[in-house]
């Protein structure tokens, strides 16, 4: 994880003269199964207290 600076190198040929890309700023996050982590976060928590309140009130529903 973290931000980058990247660019492509074309070292040139037999036509073409070497060149270098514009400089481009990349950040890489880490993931699970494709979804960044912190997107993971932002949607299970609320998800989970989602369900921590379902389960609640439902126990204090049977008990009355």
């Amino acid at each position: 994880t973290g931000v980058y600076e990247i660019y492509a190198e074309f070292l040139g040929n037999g036509f073409l003269l070497p060149n270098r890309s514009n400089v481009v700023t990349v950040t890489v996050e880490s993931s699970y199964f494709g979804v960044p982590t912190f997107l993971l976060v932002v949607y299970l928590i609320p998800m989970t207290l989602g369900f921590a309140a379902a389960y609640v009130f439902r126990r204090i529903k049977k008990s009355l």
